[in-house]
């Protein structure tokens, strides 16, 4: 890819941000990656040392604010936009998931318009939480793709008392939000594509805070001295490698532009403990048996990835060498810490 052209990348400190970063760069682009703050930019500064030359860097304090952006799409060709909120217990849904969500989402569009003069594609980090019914449970025989939809409203998001249901909706309300503004926006010179992985593993760029890590990775790691296999309630997982080179991927495809990529597979709790217990010999004492071989037998809905495979030329990293590379790492931290 020639290094003529710069992608922009929000939230570039975060767990698939810094991959991103980092596929990119290997891939000969010039990066501009946003943070919050000074701190988080020097992070990225220390992740990658060789690439000074071709990562600029920007302070976007307030996502929600398209005028944030207005210093950092100078020349930048491409968006991949992962900046948004991922919490599960918000003490409100509306402030704290519904409008930084949905306004986050707005606000990299209109600056784009307005600012990104040579934008040709940005590409979303949605979620399968965008696409799961999670008021149908486990759906027995059906299989989830890139045409469903969650169906909650904004007003039943923000009175639940669900924090994962207001999570999943927000993620929905604010790539509609996008499709919409799209459909309403169609004399701009830049297409959309929206990625919807499940939960997201694999290792982390850096050494990770074991106190600090991202909402899909600190459930795994609970799975460290456990007293139980916990049920499954999101029946789906992605590897964060492959997270990033779809997003990537779906800057450089041409045929991306107005899709949205299911990315993923299937996943239990069960199957996830039998394969740490397999794979990284030094947790097989701290992760709970439960019942091995079940997950695989429970019946669930399924997750269809293959849009992304065929469209994408995505290969998808098998689950037990996420689950390996995952867990060998938090562990290697963990490690460290005790003897520091």
């Amino acid at each position: 890819m020639a290094s003529n052209q710069t992608l922009l990348v929000t939230g570039a400190n975060g767990y698939i941000g810094t991959h991103v970063v980092g596929l990119a760069l290997e891939r000969g682009y010039n990066v501009r990656a946003t943070a919050r703050s000074e701190s988080s930019i020097n992070n990225l500064r220390s992740l990658f040392p060789d690439s000074s030359h071709r990562i600029s860097f920007a302070i976007v304090p307030d996502i929600t604010k398209y005028e944030s952006y207005q210093d950092a799409l100078a020349g930048v060709t491409g968006i991949i936009h992962t900046a948004s909120p991922f919490i599960l217990n918000p003490k409100n849904n509306e402030t704290d998931l519904l409008q930084p969500a949905i306004n986050g989402s707005l606000a990299i569009l209109e600056a784009a318009r307005l600012y990104g003069s040579e934008v040709k594609r940005i590409v979303n980090v949605s979620s399968f939480a965008s696409i799961v019914d999670v008021a149908k449970g486990y759906r027995l025989g059906y299989t989830y793709t890139e045409d469903d939809w969650n169906p909650m409203g904004y007003e039943e998001a923000s009175k639940t008392d669900s924090g994962s249901a207001a999570y999943c909706a927000s993620k929905a309300l604010a790539e509609k939000t996008m499709w919409r503004w799209m459909g309403e926006n169609t004399a701009v010179g830049f297409t959309l594509a929206n990625i919807c992985p499940p939960w997201v593993f694999g290792p982390y760029l850096g050494t990770p805070d074991l106190g600090r890590l991202s909402e899909s990775m600190g459930l795994l790691w609970k799975l460290i001295d456990a007293k139980e296999v916990p049920p499954t309630d999101f029946g789906g997982c992605a590897d964060v490698r492959d997270v990033a080179r779809a997003l990537v991927g779906a800057v450089e495809t041409p045929a991306a532009g107005g899709e949205r990529f299911l990315v993923g597979g299937g996943f239990d709790w069960q199957t996830a403990a039998d394969l740490v217990r397999e794979e990284v010999p030094e947790a097989k004492s701290r992760i709970p048996e439960g019942r091995p071989g079940y997950g695989r037998m429970e019946e669930r809905y399924a997750v269809d990835g293959s849009k992304a495979e065929r469209v994408l030329g995505l290969k998808y990293t098998p689950l037990n060498a996420t689950l390996r590379d995952s867990m060998q790492q938090l562990i290697e931290v963990e490690k460290a810490s005790k003897s520091a």
